[in-house]
Order: C-alpha cells, then sequence, then structure tokens
C-alpha cells in the first residue's frame, strides 16, 4: 500500500534517519544501510525529468498569457531557439510535474540560483491553468521540497511571490514558511508596481514533518497558493 504523502516527505527529508543506542551501534549499524530514495510521486501528480519532447509544452506555457508573466521573461516572448538555449541557464535541477493517472504533464518546478557553499537555492513552482486551484501545485512543491533537501546540504530554500499571490499563501507564514523580506513595489505589470515578498523553507523546520503534514492537508483541500518563477 503506498504510504501518505506526509509520511513519506518526514521520512525522506529527515533522512530516514535510526533511533540510536545508547551507544550510538545504531547509528553506526544503518551508516552501511541503502538509503530509501526521496518520493518523486504523491497521490496526484509525480515529477520526472525534462524531456526534447517536453520543450513545446514548456515554451506555450512561457509565453502564455495568463501564467508568462509569473516565469522567468515576465510577460517577454523569445524566439524559440533562444527560449531553448536559456532554458537550462543557472538550473540547479528541474523536472516536469504530471498528472499520475494519466502520465500528462501539468507544470513544472525548478530549483535555480544555488549556493552550496553557503547552503540555499531558489526554487518556483509553475503550473498550467486547468491545473491550478486543485492543490496539484502545493504536492508537487512538498515533493520538490523533500528532493531538494534529501539530495544536497542546503539550509534553506527561497520562493518569491508578487503581492496579488501573496495574500493566497501568507497563512503559510510561520508554519510552512519564513517570510525573509519584501521588495517594495519592485515590479511592474497592469499598470501599477507590486510588491515582491521573499520566504524561505528552512530545513529545520521542514524535518520536523509538521510542514509535510500541513501540505499535505492543503493539497487534499484544493488550496493553490504562491507565484512562480
Amino acid at each position: 500500500m503506498t504510504r501518505d504523502v506526509d509520511e513519506r516527505f518526514v521520512g525522506s527529508a529527515a533522512g530516514n534517519r535510526p533511533h540510536a543506542a545508547a551507544d550510538g551501534s545504531g547509528e553506526r549499524r544503518a551508516a552501511d544501510v541503502m538509503p530509501e530514495p526521496p518520493p518523486m510521486a504523491g497521490r496526484r501528480v509525480m515529477l520526472r525529468p525534462v524531456y526534447p519532447e517536453d520543450y513545446g509544452f514548456l515554451y506555450s506555457m512561457a509565453v502564455s498569457p495568463e501564467i508568462g508573466f509569473r516565469w522567468r521573461y515576465r510577460g517577454a516572448v523569445p524566439a524559440y531557439d533562444v527560449f531553448l538555449r536559456e532554458l537550462w541557464a543557472g538550473i540547479l535541477v528541474q523536472f516536469m510535474v504530471c498528472d499520475v493517472a494519466t502520465g500528462e504533464p501539468v507544470g513544472f518546478v525548478v530549483a535555480h540560483s544555488a549556493d552550496l557553499k553557503s547552503g540555499f537555492a531558489h526554487v518556483a513552482v509553475l503550473m498550467s491553468p486547468p491545473a491550478m486551484g486543485r492543490g496539484w501545485g502545493v504536492e508537487a512543491g512538498a515533493l520538490f521540497i523533500t528532493y531538494l533537501f534529501a539530495t544536497w546540504s542546503f539550509r534553506k530554500l527561497y520562493a518569491e511571490s508578487l503581492a496579488f499571490t501573496w495574500g493566497a499563501v501568507a497563512s503559510g507564514v510561520e508554519r510552512v514558511f519564513r517570510e525573509e523580506g519584501c521588495l517594495r513595489d519592485h515590479e511592474f505589470y497592469q499598470g501599477r508596481y507590486w510588491d515582491l515578498h521573499i520566504a524561505a523553507v528552512y530545513r529545520t523546520d521542514w524535518e520536523r514533518g509538521a510542514i509535510a503534514r500541513l501540505l499535505a492537508r492543503r493539497a487534499s483541500g484544493g488550496y493553490e497558493g504562491g507565484d512562480d518563477r
């Protein structure tokens, strides 16, 4: 039977650490045991590598008037060959988000501008319009964060949100992430300037497990929030 999403997130994020015996022998024995890989599938979405056949889907998202302004080009329409050349620029890792039931792509997650020495990276989740408002972005984001913390020794992961999407995620402050700062009147869109909020998910918070359980509940309840690169 498939384990619940929050159980897998907690186990992988914490490194599946064993309970140590008084003399430390439990941890020594576990040192030679292959750890479980981080989960790449949840109840409704899964993460998989980006293949050349996905480029058309990603380009359509990048130039979409509905969501393109949230991503890298902020509403600009690059030539297709330019888009392909820049697709991996500054990227640590990125995955397609696919519907578990059909295997069809419904979104995209990316970690970029990573600083491995200082222990942080920036993350973003971009969902196609039909997949928004269904909690799928929350589940994809939780899978991705778990993967990043399990694979690299990041202390925290940053995400950005413009003011008109911040309201949808502000309830998660202190429970899911911490607000690190706000750039006032930072970006122009639709006739005015908008604040840009900067949030971070800390490894120490994630490994406690409460965040994963909260995200699992929100995903099952159709919660969708956050901004995208």
